[in-house]
C-alpha cells in the first residue's frame, strides 16, 4: 500500500509496543479510519515504540472513535493476539461475539 507524503498523515497516539499498536490499529479500520503503525526503529521485534497514524483529514474522527471504544491494555493485547478485528463492544464482557 503506498503512503501519501508524511505532510497528510497524523500522530493520533503512540504506543510502547507493536501489538498495543496493532489493535488499536484494528479498531480505526474496523471503523472505516484508514491508519498505519510507525515504528521508531527498523529492528525487528515486538517491543518497540510504534506511532498511529491516520490522514489529516480523519484526525477527529480518529480521536471520536477511540474515545468510544473504553477497554483495558489486557482487552487491547488480547484483541491483537487473537485478531479481533473491533469486535469488542464496550460493556460487553464477549467482545461481540456469541458463546459456543
Amino acid at each position: 500500500m503506498k503512503r501519501a507524503p508524511e505532510k497528510n498523515w497524523t500522530l493520533v497516539d503512540q504506543f510502547p509496543d507493536l501489538v498495543s499498536a496493532g489493535a488499536f490499529l484494528a479498531r480505526l479500520q474496523a471503523d472505516g479510519v484508514p491508519a498505519e503503525i510507525r515504528a521508531d526503529t527498523s529492528l525487528l521485534g515486538e517491543f518497540r515504540r510504534a506511532d498511529v497514524v491516520v490522514p489529516a483529514h480523519l484526525a477527529h474522527r480518529a480521536r471520536w472513535v477511540i474515545s468510544q471504544w473504553q477497554v483495558s491494555e489486557v482487552e487491547l493485547i488480547r484483541q491483537a493476539l487473537d485478531g479481533d478485528e473491533g469486535g469488542h463492544r464496550p460493556g460487553s464482557p464477549s467482545g461481540g461475539r456469541s458463546k459456543p
